[in-house]
């Protein structure tokens, strides 16, 4: 499963303000330890139970199907149990999402507010002074192909209070249209810039926001791709007709 990291600042070839999964014990920490990011564990609970589920499940048919008691011999006796093992499966794995969705929907709702509440202090003067930079790197940008401009804000970012840095944020969609897919990495540094406002009073915000495209039934869902019980789904490796396009089998 791995461990769940927020990044504060880009170290190790992972961009601030992003999340990193599936890093080993020793990576996640040292990030941690050095100030770098912090580890995330909310929805880690929820994955570790669906897990141990998945792999009990994994565990009961293979004793089945490596029995010698005779009951497992009936025409059609494991299917049987297979079936009744899917059933608690699928239901004890929906109870976990949803629960998961559950406290997801409260943490967003709590962080929600907090934007809001922090949103409401930042000053019209900042609002202005971020979106006449904002104007300003976009013309120079389309009409003169010059990225000097940017280096000159990337520059400027750490000087900026944090209610700029965030009306800045809100801008760079302009800024990115202007470049017209060019000038990737200026962008990419300005934006690591200006998203350590998330360091200090939005950070917690940041990580609810990229907790929304984590799944803690990825095993689950792995689970019903390979494993030939469950190769009556169009998905399903075992499949004959299954679906091989990772969009047509619906998998994220």
């Amino acid at each position: 499963m791995g461990y769940r990291v927020f990044m504060q600042e880009s170290f190790n070839g992972h961009d601030a303000g992003k999340m990193v999964s599936g890093l080993d014990y020793s990576e996640a920490h040292l990030i941690q330890n050095q100030r770098k990011g912090v580890i995330v564990d909310a929805p880690d609970a929820y994955e570790r139970q669906i897990t141990e589920k998945v792999e009990e499940f994994r565990a009961e048919y293979k004793r089945m199907t490596e029995s010698d008691d005779p009951v497992y011999r009936v025409e059609g006796a494991i299917d049987y149990y297979v079936k009744q093992m899917q059933e608690k499966l699928d239901k004890e794995v929906a109870e976990l999402t949803q629960e998961w969705k559950d406290v997801y929907k409260a943490m967003q709702e709590e962080a929600s507010k907090d934007a809001a509440r922090f949103r409401r202090y930042i000053t019209e003067s900042e609002k202005e002074s971020a979106k006449q930079h904002a104007i300003k790197a976009a013309q120079a940008l389309k009409y003169g192909n010059d990225p000097n401009v940017l280096e000159e804000l990337v520059r400027l970012a750490p000087q900026m209070p944090n209610g700029q840095k965030l009306a800045l944020m809100d801008e760079l969609e302009r800024i990115e249209s202007a470049a017209n897919g060019k000038h990737g990495a200026a962008i990419k540094r300005l934006y690591s810039e200006l998203s350590s406002v998330t360091n200090t009073d939005l950070m917690h915000i940041k990580v609810v926001e990229l907790l929304g495209d984590v799944s803690v039934d990825r095993t689950y869902r792995n689970l019903k791709l390979i494993h030939r019980t469950y190769k009556h789904l169009p998905i399903n490796m075992h499949n004959e007709h299954r679906i091989t396009s990772a969009v047509g089998a619906g998998v994220r």
